[in-house]
């Protein structure tokens, strides 16, 4: 079994990846969102792995465990 920082470097990896090669270049008005693209649908495609059972829980469970130095350091 592989550990949580590994598993989502890999899916961060893979999602940058898709996001960069099929998808368009973001452009919106207004301020700059705090995570990218690849770092929101990471986030989301984690969650439903984790099965946590709402969008509440699990964005209290990463802002306790995701926060480290190397993860999401923009995460509020």
């Amino acid at each position: 079994m592989v550990d949580t920082d590994t598993f989502l470097t890999i899916l961060y990896v893979m999602v940058d990846d898709f996001c960069k090669t099929s998808l368009p270049p973001e452009q919106h008005p207004g301020r700059q969102a705090t995570l990218s693209r690849s770092e929101a649908v990471t986030l989301a495609l984690f969650g439903q792995w984790q099965g946590v059972g709402s969008e509440r829980g699990f964005y209290r469970y990463a802002q306790r465990h995701l926060r480290a130095p190397l993860l999401f350091v923009t995460l509020a």
